[in-house]
């Protein structure tokens, strides 16, 4: 059995291996280029019988991916929760990895390895889709609320959010004349605008297409809840994969950054802010929903107006998504409707759903990928 340790980088990786078939010393700073010809020299190497560990960064699960089929076990390290001190070299980084991950071997705690959930490819997939659309969203709001600043400037109050229209948009100009280099802004942001507003409805009917190839019972069960769009039920999906590797419904909610920080000592006990380790996809569009989430159910609306007495708007905030993140775990773990479900609200979301991404087409190659994944 060999043990190897992976620097991972941009553009190259540097390993460190340690074989105890020949109790040889770790064969260090070897490296490999990412290209395919030095990449595939590197994997010609591993057998079978290799364990491999990797940091956490942003291909490690493209890595991840090419390496795990081909060893005994590959795992990707947080990167947060060890502590490599000392000198930094990438030969020194190897091999930190390499005493770290043989400690963990030798004392057949392989298992309490703190590492990250790799997800299957199709669902990283879905998770950079909604990265785009998001950067794509925050470019739009940031174009309408210049545009309305621009305005504002020359004494002229206009509606906001009917710019999403391209028929407001057309006649903007027309209907509130601007002058010079004020008019000549404008022109540039609605142009621009023009561009980007398809361009993020497009890769939201690539979201809610591939997330319903992927989930769609969970989909289907997630969307009876009130406040639970297609799109958040995806998001949802997106950031836990399975709802079957959470033990419990606080591991979920910790994992979701709706847990508060626990500090206890005897007999004081401090919570703190919502921990920052885990996925915050979900969460953030669940904000945007909180005031159907208080009539989501006549339980959930006395749950809000009682901690609303003594709490912070944001603290109350989090407690109700927390609440319906609770019940939509055991929901899918026992597949069951949510009790309170409005049968024509959800309904309506269903036809809604279909129509949106009826004339979608997926990607060359899209479907099977779905299919066989």
């Amino acid at each position: 059995m060999r043990l190897i340790a992976l620097d991972l980088h941009q553009d190259n990786i540097v390993t460190a291996v340690l074989d105890f078939s020949t109790a040889s010393r770790p064969l260090l700073a070897h490296r490999y280029g990412l290209d395919e010809a030095s990449l595939g020299e590197f994997i010609g190497l591993l057998d079978k019988g290799d364990v491999v560990m990797m940091e956490s960064t942003f291909n490690a699960f493209w890595l991840y991916h090419r390496i795990a089929p081909l060893v005994s076990s590959c795992h990707v390290l947080n990167v947060n929760a060890v502590h490599l001190r000392g000198n930094k070299t990438d030969k020194l980084d190897a091999r930190k990895l390499l005493e770290l991950l043989s400690t963990f071997v030798v004392t057949d705690t392989l298992h309490r390895m703190p590492t990250v959930f790799v997800p299957p490819e199709n669902v990283t997939k879905l998770r950079s889709l909604f990265s785009s659309y998001r950067l794509l969203k925050k470019s739009e709001t940031q174009l309408r609320n210049r545009i309305h600043a621009i305005y504002r400037q020359n004494g002229v109050v206009i509606d906001r959010k009917e710019l999403g229209s391209a028929k407001y948009r057309a006649t903007l100009l027309k209907d509130h004349p601007l002058k010079d280099y004020w008019r000549e802004q404008v022109e540039t942001f609605l142009e621009t605008l023009q561009l980007i507003i398809p361009k993020h409805v497009r890769l939201k009917k690539a979201i809610l297409s591939l997330a319903l190839a992927l989930f769609p019972e969970e989909i289907r069960l997630l969307t009876t809840i009130p406040g639970f769009s297609g799109l958040t039920a995806a998001a949802f999906m997106s950031d836990v994969a399975d709802i079957r590797r959470f033990a419990s419904a606080k591991k979920l909610c910790a994992y979701l950054r709706t847990a508060p920080s626990i500090k206890s000592s005897n007999k004081t006990r401090h919570l703190g802010p919502v921990s920052k380790c885990g996925r915050s996809l979900t969460v953030s569009l669940l904000t945007q929903s909180v005031n159907h989430l208080k009539t989501a159910s006549p339980s959930y609306a006395d749950f809000y107006n009682r901690l609303r007495t003594g709490k912070s708007a944001g603290k109350c905030r989090i407690a109700l998504i927390r609440k319906t993140l609770t019940a939509a775990y055991y929901m899918l773990r026992r597949g069951t409707d949510f009790n309170n479900k409005n049968n024509v609200a959800y309904e309506r979301k269903q036809k809604v759903l279909k129509r949106f991404i009826k004339d979608y087409q997926p990607p060359m190659g899209g479907k099977e990928e779905v299919e066989t994944a």
